[in-house]
């Protein structure tokens, strides 16, 4: 009937989106533990952090290049922090297979050139 609903729950089985779905749903329970059961604050908070930074990342799984663009950010920020972050080699999660920014710039330039 909704063909949306569908297709969202189509896009939720790819592999990078897939892969999420056990730590978002722990730090679901860990929230309402920490809240209802536990009464500690802080732990809540943090939950909610935590909460909130997978739902970025699973949105910016739906668009082109986005978990690759925000892996390069946080680690431009790191490295200016000092801070070495585990797995830098291949410019976004990996387990996705995409594709370096260096190589989309490349090919909009190509692109551009051959206009010209």
């Amino acid at each position: 009937m909704d063909r949306g609903r569908e297709r969202q729950r189509e896009g939720e089985s790819e592999r990078g989106r897939v892969a999420i779905l056990p730590p978002c749903t722990t730090r679901q329970v860990g929230t309402l533990l920490s809240v209802f059961v536990l009464k500690v604050a802080l732990l809540c908070v943090l939950f909610i952090l935590l909460q909130f930074m997978a739902l970025a990342w699973y949105m910016l799984s739906y668009i082109p290049y986005g978990q690759a663009a925000a892996s390069r950010i946080v680690r431009r920020i790191a490295k200016r922090a000092g801070v070495t972050l585990p797995g830098g080699g291949g410019g976004g999660s990996g387990s996705s297979g995409s594709i370096p920014m260096s190589a989309v710039a490349a090919e909009g330039s190509a692109g551009s050139d051959e206009k010209v």
